[in-house]
């Protein structure tokens, strides 16, 4: 899984290789994608992240509720789990 702010300010979500999810910036805040992921053994995980731009610059990367990555000022970069 990688979850990217792009260099326009858009919010990916990527899933072995393949886009799931882009949200084109806008000046709702904050950008949202999600994905649901179902597990061959039946098992599904619900995957959101969220990125604040008029807050703090927060990127936050939650699965099934559970924070798994958070951080501030996050800028043009990207995060694999």
């Amino acid at each position: 899984m990688r979850v990217s702010v792009t260099a326009d300010g858009g919010l990916e979500l990527w899933l072995n290789g393949c886009l799931r999810k882009r949200r084109e910036p806008s000046g709702h805040d904050p950008l949202y994608v999600w994905t649901n992921v179902e597990l061959y053994w039946e098992e599904h995980r619900y995957v959101e992240a969220r990125y604040y731009r008029c807050d703090t610059g927060r990127l936050e990367v939650t699965v099934n509720g559970d924070t798994v990555y958070e951080e501030c000022s996050f800028g043009e970069r990207g995060v694999g789990a």
